[in-house]
Parts: C-alpha cells; sequence; structure tokens
C-alpha cells in the first residue's frame, strides 16, 4: 500500500506557457541566517526561502536557549547548529528524524573536538542526536579535512571561523566535492565584511567580526531545474521565472548549460529569465557529464535524459548515497519502470582513472496508471518525476515531501496548466 498523500500529475496538452516567481534559494538562506545571528540579529534579509529546513534552522537560531533542537530531516541546518553551537555558550542538544539520523555527523565532530569542542553522542557513535557542551577553549588553530566529505561540512567550519579566539586554517587534503557550495559561503562570508586568505586547497581566516548587512535572497536554482526539464520534453514551451540572477552565487544555475543539449534556450532580461524550446528541437542521442560541482541536479538531468532516450555517461556522484535518501539506488529503482537503466561501469570499462562511471540506457516508456513512482522522503525524486507530467499523467506516492525545498511546487505546476490531483484509488494502486 502506498501513502495516502499520492499526488497524479498531468498536462493535458503538453504546450507550456506562463510565469512564476521562485523563493530565496534554500543554501543561500541558511548560511544566511547564520551570518545574520553571527552579526548580532541585525541584518535585513528579503526573499528568504519558505521549505522546511529554513524554517527549522530560523527556529534554533531564534531560540538559541532551547536545550533540544529537533532539525527533522534538515541536513544542512543540523550541520550548521552543530558547528555554532559547539563553539558557543550553554549545553544544547541536536536531534533529528530517523533519516537524518542515517546520515553521517562525524566528520564534523571529529574536526570540532580537534579545535576544543566537547562533543558527546547519545545515541549512536557518529550520528545524531549529539549533545554540545559549552565551548571552553581553543586548542588548535588548524585543521585538515578531507575533501571528498561533504562541502556541508566545510562551510559549517568555515562560517564559524572567524569567532573563534584564534581563528582557523583549514586544509582540504583531497579533491573537493560541490565546490561550488563551498564557494558561495566564502562570497557570503566576504559579503559580510570577512577577510579570507585562500588557495586551492587551504582557507585562512584570522579572527574578525561578522558586519551586518542587507541582502536580496537569489531564487533558488534547484528548484528552476525543473522547469527547465519541463521545457525539455513539452511539445513547445516558454516559461519565465522571476527571482534569478544571471550572475549567481549557486552552482547549480549549471542547469543552463546542461539544458542546451536538450534544446531549451535561455534568455535574461534584468529581472526575469525566460526558458522556451529552441528552434532546433534536435536532441543529442549522448550525453557526458561530471556532477561533481552540482550533485542536486542529477535527478533532474537523469529524469531529462530517459526521457529522451538519450545514453548518458555520468560521474561525480559520489556524495548521492549520504544524500535524503541513497539517490543513485532510488533513480536505478523509479527509472526502470520506464525502461530507462542506470548502472555502475565496471573500473575496467570506465577509461577515467579514479572515477565511479554510470551508463544510462534504454527506451523510454511512460508506464500505465497501475504505477506509481516511490519518493523516499526526498523531495527532489519527487520533484523530478513530476516533471514526466508533461508527457502524460503520473502518480507519485507522497506529494507533502516537496516542502522541505518548495512548499509551493504543486501551485505552481498548477499555474502553467497542469492539473495535480488526489485521487482516492490511489492506495489500491501497487509499487
Amino acid at each position: 500500500m502506498i501513502s495516502k498523500k499520492a499526488v497524479s500529475v498531468f498536462h493535458p496538452s503538453g504546450i507550456i506557457k506562463g510565469k512564476i516567481h521562485l523563493y530565496g534559494s534554500k543554501s543561500i538562506s541558511n548560511r544566511a541566517l547564520i551570518l545574520n545571528f553571527l552579526s548580532g540579529n541585525k541584518c535585513t534579509l528579503y526573499n528568504i526561502s519558505d521549505g522546511d529546513d529554513t524554517k527549522v534552522l530560523a527556529d534554533a537560531l531564534s531560540n538559541p536557549e532551547r536545550l533540544v533542537h529537533n532539525v527533522k530531516l534538515a541536513g544542512t541546518s543540523g550541520r550548521f547548529l552543530t558547528a555554532l553551537f559547539a563553539t558557543g555558550k550553554g549545553t544544547q542538544v541536536i536531534d533529528a528524524e530517523e533519516g537524518l539520523k542515517k546520515r553521517p555527523i562525524q566528520p564534523l565532530v571529529n574536526v570540532l573536538r580537534q579545535i576544543g569542542c566537547s562533543i558527546d553522542y547519545i545515541e549512536e557513535e557518529g550520528r545524531f542526536p549529539i549533545r554540545l557542551n559549552e565551548f571552553e577553549a581553543q586548542t588548535t588553530d588548524e585543521v585538515t579535512v578531507p575533501g571528498n566529505i561533504s562541502s556541508q561540512f566545510i562551510s559549517a567550519l568555515l562560517l564559524i571561523a572567524p569567532t573563534l579566539p584564534k581563528g582557523l586554517n583549514i586544509i582540504i587534503s583531497d579533491a573537493t566535492v560541490s565546490r561550488p557550495y563551498i564557494d558561495m559561503t566564502i562570497s557570503m562570508m566576504e559579503y559580510f565584511g570577512i577577510k579570507i586568505l585562500s588557495d586551492e586547497n587551504s582557507f585562512t581566516i584570522a579572527p574578525q567580526t561578522y558586519q551586518p548587512k542587507e541582502l536580496v535572497i537569489e531564487g533558488d536554482w534547484s528548484s528552476a531545474s525543473y522547469f527547465f526539464g519541463i521545457v525539455a520534453m513539452a511539445k513547445e514551451a516558454e516559461i519565465s521565472i522571476s527571482g534569478l540572477f544571471e550572475n549567481s552565487w549557486q552552482g547549480d544555475a549549471g542547469i543552463v548549460q546542461m539544458a542546451k543539449s536538450f534544446g531549451v534556450e535561455t534568455i535574461f532580461s534584468e529581472d526575469l529569465l525566460t526558458i522556451k524550446k529552441s528552434e532546433d528541437k534536435e536532441h543529442k542521442p549522448y550525453l557526458e557529464l561530471d556532477f561533481i560541482t552540482f550533485p542536486d541536479l542529477f535527478q533532474t538531468v537523469a529524469v531529462m535524459t530517459g526521457a529522451h532516450s538519450m545514453h548518458g555517461v555520468f560521474t561525480g556522484l559520489d556524495t548521492l548515497p549520504l544524500k535524503e535518501t541513497d539517490r543513485i539506488s532510488a533513480l536505478q529503482e523509479e527509472l526502470t519502470k520506464c525502461g530507462i537503466f542506470l548502472n555502475k561501469m565496471p573500473e575496467k570499462f570506465s577509461g577515467k582513472k579514479g572515477k565511479t562511471i554510470y551508463f544510462m540506457e534504454g527506451n523510454f516508456v511512460l508506464p500505465g496508471e497501475e504505477t506509481v513512482f516511490n519518493t523516499y522522503s526526498d523531495h527532489r525524486m519527487a520533484m523530478s518525476i513530476a516533471m514526466l507530467g508533461v508527457i502524460g499523467k503520473v502518480y507519485i506516492a507522497d506529494e507533502d515531501v516537496v516542502t522541505k525545498s518548495y512548499p509551493t511546487f504543486w501551485k505552481d505546476l498548477e499555474t502553467l496548466g497542469f492539473i495535480i490531483g488526489n485521487p482516492d484509488d490511489l492506495t489500491q494502486i501497487p509499487h
């Protein structure tokens, strides 16, 4: 049996035209909230994200004296708060829901302990919940962090570095995943008055004071990516999106270049981004992409690739098994329902030493109404699969999961002519 919150998604014509506004980027909003807190709560923030993750973080920061903070499934919030409270006054407990408890926190805890933080695991070693005891003294001003861990760990350390009595020198030991998210953190810290000395493998930050600023938060490019996918699959399409900047802090703005392979043209004007089907609608039969700097786009692009029955060769997916779900296995399971297969290539066939390669192939066929796509409690799975509604009706197992990052997603689809339904008989449809 599937969730009673299942949803059906369908566009009756496949011809899309409309305009939407995107709320602020979750990634920028979460960093801005931490920076505001460290600036004495004297900043003015506009267009902040309305997603669950940002609300969880805002609630914790508005009640820092609370003993227990449950961050639910908000990985970024949990990691940022861990570094913030571990280097502050008082004692706090960071708890989480089961999905986040399965995701790692130990690499960040290990580094914070080196700095002098006192942190205890309450249940399982290396997992939430954790107890953050009052910070007494800094024991080192230099730490080494492996670059193949989540960029959120490195960003968490960067954000608190200027507040430490001795500052912090962060050395990255390996290739860095999701580098644009680290660059975003650095750019925002500099905007709020912090000087950072950096090279490819290290960041040196002296003790400094954050300066309060006003900030208009750009719309979320990860959220925008689903509309690029819809345009790519539609018969005809032109969508205008407000809230996005051409010169963006977000690495996921890379969807603009990726979408060209699917016949999507992007036009920036003063306050709007317009995406439409290009006159040349011929699609390449083959796509090769490295997602090391923008892993959150992989589900969008994988569904786009599958829907066009294109062959795909993908690398840079190392962090995906550690997200809200194992996003690689989830995509493998759900795309198989459409006749699309995503397989890990044996190293001897990869031809690219040191990189794990996945190969996509198959002939796309939208399954019948007896098939339901599962979300695995992952907002990006739901929104990526929903793009297929421009081709035909699809059923998705949990409509509420999108509130993590994009609460108005279904309403925005309706403004573009999609029919969003909650048929009663979905609870009788097998997986």
